[in-house]
């Protein structure tokens, strides 16, 4: 049979992405080594983060509902995992750099083989670091995975492209065939079991913090139709501000602004065999920050103002500038409550501070206030006077039905 490639043309139409797979509709569907790899992976900081890396995966590790003492040790254990995925994606890599953009048959075979070995050492790995965390961590480790982290994955369909599918491939047989005329093309031979494109895309925001972080990764099979993968991922402020990168982590800063904050992280597919590159699906997640309330500002305070006269001493009122600062839609009734304490000798001595009455602060106001303070009782011993002592103002917040407190302690001498 002859076969033959005479005014075979290409179309370059590119059909958006087919959908199969939706974690959030249904996580079962998301298979357990692609959840495994995205959790831990996600655990693990970049140098391209620089020192927002270490920031980030303390407070994705937090949204897992573990102890704050527990932390160190799951972040190892990421660690562990993270090199054993690592260690296929380089073999991986070699493969495909000795042999693309015209891959024999066996090539394809070979990496199917790997991705085999891949899949099942993801979950043997995965596993073993739970068990070694111990029953309780495990167990909400597993629960926050599976409905947690599936729910933000979203696979869609790998395919080849319409450049791709027109361009001369070997099969088996070694005769050259154009992929559109034949069933028998290494398209329909190279490619066997689950050929999706996985994408993750997850939002962390710890109240408290001054930034909004996002994670987001690909990964797919490893033959896949010779298609390489990567992820773009962008950010959307309630502000109207806007962040983009190709590394796949972003670290936002709030500045005052409360809202929600929208994370995507694209797919973008490389196919060397075709020359294409474009856009092959994606996932989105969202991290809620609440109005606040933050101290900017706590002016100095010096123990010298306590004087001695006579047999007494007494203290002289001191009037300490303090400045606050509400977020976008905070609306907010505070009431502010310090104290100055001279650590030695007993009793001890206390100097309460405060405003006059609670004030109200809205969005985006930053308001200074003047705290007076004034002595709880007298003291003659001048060794309390000299001693040191420590400040520490309380910052309480009213915002509708939800209060909170910001504790400012200052050392003073």
């Amino acid at each position: 049979m002859l076969f033959g490639l005479a005014n075979i043309s290409a179309t370059t139409k590119q059909e958006p992405p087919k959908l199969t797979k939706d974690g959030k509709m249904n996580p079962s569907s998301i298979p357990e080594h692609v959840a495994y790899e995205f959790f831990f992976k996600s655990l693990v900081s970049s140098p391209l983060e620089g020192d927002k890396g270490q920031s980030r995966i303390q407070a994705f590790a937090r949204q897992t509902g573990i102890k704050d003492s527990q932390i160190e040790a799951l972040l190892a254990e990421a660690q562990n995992v993270y090199r054993r995925i690592s260690s296929f994606d380089r073999r991986i890599k070699s493969i495909k750099d000795q042999n693309w953009p015209n891959p024999e048959q066996y090539v394809w075979d070979q990496l199917k083989g790997i991705q085999e070995e891949k899949e099942a050492a993801i979950i043997e790995q995965s596993n073993a670091a739970l068990s070694r965390l111990g029953a309780e961590v495990s167990g909400k480790l597993r629960a926050f995975i599976n409905d947690y982290v599936k729910r933000r994955i979203k696979g869609y369909a790998s395919e080849p492209n319409p450049g791709q599918e027109a361009r001369p491939h070997r099969t088996t047989t070694g005769i050259v065939l154009a992929t559109f005329l034949s069933p028998l093309t290494p398209v329909s031979l190279q490619m066997q079991g689950d050929e999706t494109v996985y994408i993750y895309a997850d939002a962390a925001y710890i109240p408290g913090n001054e930034t909004v972080y996002g994670y987001g990764d690909v990964t797919a099979t490893a033959s896949s139709y010779g298609h390489e993968y990567s992820a773009r991922t962008e950010m959307y402020g309630p502000c109207g501000q806007f962040y983009s990168s190709d590394s796949g982590f972003l670290g936002v800063p709030i500045e005052f602004c409360d809202g929600v904050y929208n994370f995507y992280c694209f797919a973008v597919q490389a196919c060397p065999i075709a020359n294409t590159i474009r856009d092959a699906g994606s996932s989105e997640d969202s991290a809620g920050v609440s109005p606040f309330v933050r101290v900017l500002g706590f002016g100095s305070f010096s123990p010298t103002s306590i004087k001695e006269g006579g047999d007494s001493s007494f203290f002289s009122p001191s009037y300490i500038p303090l400045t606050l600062r509400a977020s976008t839609n905070a609306n907010a009734s505070v009431d502010i409550e310090t104290s100055y304490q001279i650590a030695s000798g007993s009793p001890p001595m206390t100097v309460r501070g405060f405003v006059n009455s609670p004030f109200n602060i809205t969005g985006g106001q930053t308001v200074s206030k003047s705290i007076q303070y004034i002595a709880d009782q007298i003291t003659t011993d001048p060794t309390k006077i000299r001693a040191e002592a420590v400040v520490t103002s309380s910052v309480t917040v009213i915002n509708g039905d939800q209060r909170s407190t910001s504790v400012l302690t200052i050392n003073k001498r």
